[in-house]
């Protein structure tokens, strides 16, 4: 292709190498790779709830990754297991180039976090039953706690330590509460020192 003297184009475009056409068409998928040049190993996925739960997530994510895990890029699918895959993948790299489609075999890995465990706080109060109550259900809402079992009054606090569920028993004849707590060591030790903080003001520990 070129220019004449009057400024008109001439000529047709150029055909690509057809030899290096058939290469990059036939060339197999490439392996994804992390930002040191590493392949993968495993792919974790968390599920969540809420945007302060991903943020958790993330955040843990990136501490114990050294900051090389990354998402990955592209369409990703969890199939049907009725799906026809070679009917699938066959049409697929009819349309799409071989070296940007992949397949593979779910396979999980068995993991398991520490063991949970339980503790209980018991305090006596000189004040009426339905006030101990109150003053609870107050400390558990400011604590960003949720009712997971209504029958049970059970709810669910979540911190930048880790969830725990929480529920409570009031005795109306010695006026005494005891506040139970179910989860891993490190967050129930953490949200009990709250509650410490809370219920010292106004009973007394037993």
């Amino acid at each position: 292709m070129f220019v004449d003297e009057k400024g008109r184009i001439q000529g047709g475009i150029m055909s690509p190498n057809p030899d290096a056409t058939e290469e990059k068409q036939n060339q197999g998928p490439q392996k994804e790779t992390l930002s040191d040049g590493t392949e993968p190993k495993h792919l974790l996925l968390v599920n969540y709830e809420n945007e302060a739960e991903r943020n958790r997530a993330s955040q843990i994510i990136k501490e114990h990754g050294e900051g090389r895990a990354k998402r990955p890029q592209g369409t990703i699918r969890y199939l049907h297991p009725g799906t026809d895959l070679e009917a699938l993948t066959e049409e697929l790299l009819v349309r799409l180039p071989a070296q940007h489609v992949h397949l593979f075999e779910i396979d999980e890995v068995d993991i398991s976090g520490p063991s949970t465990t339980k503790g209980v706080l018991e305090y006596e109060f000189d004040e009426p039953q339905d006030s101990i109550e109150n003053l609870l259900n107050f400390i558990i809402t400011n604590q960003g706690g949720r009712m997971i079992t209504p029958s049970e009054r059970r709810y669910e606090i979540t911190s930048r330590k880790g969830r725990v569920e929480v529920w409570f028993e009031t005795d109306s004849e010695n006026q005494s509460v005891k506040v139970y707590f179910e989860g891993h060591p490190k967050p129930i030790e953490h949200l009990k020192e709250s509650f410490r903080e809370s219920l010292d003001q106004v009973g007394d520990h037993v």
